[in-house]
């Protein structure tokens, strides 16, 4: 519990001075980070699939077809329509 209350306020004053460099609020500050970890999280999640994707389809030449369905299936990878 003690070790719980030291993270919390050595967190707390890591945002507040994190804020003031950047001139904003701690809740806003917290909220842009929130934001970025979670973009951050998902990039990973999307490269991780592209790379599972183009495992599963193993060496060779693609054909017209095959590469038609790639192609649109990286695009709704990246536009995160999954």
């Amino acid at each position: 519990m003690v070790e719980t209350y030291r993270t919390t306020k050595g967190l707390r004053a890591l945002v507040r001075r994190a804020a003031k460099l950047t001139h904003k609020r701690p809740s806003e500050f917290l909220r842009l980070a929130a934001e970025e970890k979670a973009q951050q999280v998902l990039r990973e999640h999307d490269r991780l699939h592209l790379r599972q994707l183009l495992a599963s389809m193993g060496p060779g030449k693609l054909g017209d077809e095959e590469a038609a369905s790639l192609g649109a299936e990286v695009k709704r990878a990246l536009r995160g329509d999954e």
